[in-house]
């Protein structure tokens, strides 16, 4: 009788223990080579190339089939002369409107441009060779880039103008390994009075019911095609 209770005391006590075996195998097997732990996919990680200003001087060039590829000389930008005001503006913009989307995967802007400034870009260059150079120096997946065609400030005030702004940028996303455009967008914009065209009521009342400025206009474009931005 006592033969057979001790034999079903160890049966139990097998039973009992065999998780806490089998549990403390698994955790052995985890810190081995044999079963490494799968790393999770790295983030995405993007920069804002400085926006590029076209001096289109009455020739109207935002047309142009492929100016990504089109060398700066042929867009008329000099990428010798100082950074302007509207170009300084513009990317800021965009980078203020894509950091709620992108967070820590959107590089600091002040390290772009740093990055920027050593490239030593000529005039013969295309935007997307500036931009695959940039990308690669920040070790960055994609690259933001930005062409201004038009940047016209309203004359007179926010109730009465005798000329209003007038705002178009086309973005790009360039994917830095594959060296190729991966998203393209353009923006044009010239505020009309609401009697001209009321399918525009929704913009002039969203605009706070005034003739807006061209920074205004600029702003309300960046966060209209980037709805659809695929990062």
């Amino acid at each position: 009788m006592d033969v057979i209770r001790l034999h079903k005391m160890i049966v139990l006590m097998v039973v009992l223990l065999m998780p806490l075996f089998i549990f403390s195998q698994e955790a052995a097997s985890e810190n081995t080579g044999d079963n490494p732990r799968i790393p999770e996919p790295r983030s995405k990680t993007v920069g804002v190339m400085p926006f590029m200003q076209v001096d289109y001087s009455g020739s109207i060039i935002s047309n142009i089939e492929s100016p990504l590829s089109c060398p700066l000389s042929g867009l008329c930008v000099d990428i010798n002369k100082p950074v302007n005001l509207t170009e300084t503006r513009l990317t800021r913009y965009l980078q203020d409107a894509l950091r709620p989307r992108l967070r820590e995967n959107l590089i600091p802007l002040a390290e772009v441009e740093d990055s920027f400034k050593k490239i030593n870009a000529s005039n013969n260059d295309t935007p997307l060779a500036i931009a695959a150079r940039l990308g690669k120096a920040l070790n960055a997946d994609y690259i933001v880039v930005g062409i201004l065609w038009e940047f016209t400030e309203r004359v007179g005030k926010s109730r009465s103008v005798e000329s209003p702004a007038a705002v178009s940028f086309t973005l790009f996303l360039v994917d830095i390994a594959k060296e190729t455009q991966a998203w393209k967008r353009h923006y044009q914009k010239q505020q009309r009075p609401l009697t001209d065209n009321i399918l525009e009521a929704r913009d002039f009342f969203k605009g706070g019911r005034k003739w807006q400025t061209a920074d205004e206009l600029a702003k309300q474009g960046m966060q209209k095609i980037l709805a659809d931005f695929p990062l």
